[in-house]
């Protein structure tokens, strides 16, 4: 699944004012996650990141691919 994921932000925003520079607008264009708190959730569900792909391009925080813990 993509994400939108950053260290030292609320749990979840959604279209959070001025994130990389874009005005974020309609339902759920944009939800900004915690890192800490997004992966609880995953932990909660019984789900573990597997592995995280970065391509380094302003368009998501990663990519974290999950499976069944």
């Amino acid at each position: 699944m993509t994400v939108f994921i950053e260290d030292g932000v609320p749990n979840v925003t959604e279209n959070p004012e001025g994130y990389m520079d874009k005005d974020w607008k309609g339902p759920l264009h944009c939800v900004l996650y915690n890192r800490e708190f997004f992966e609880a959730l995953l932990d909660e569900s019984g789900l573990q990141v597997d592995r995280v792909d970065s391509s380094g391009a302003r368009v998501q925080s990663g990519l974290y691919v999950s499976r069944k813990g």
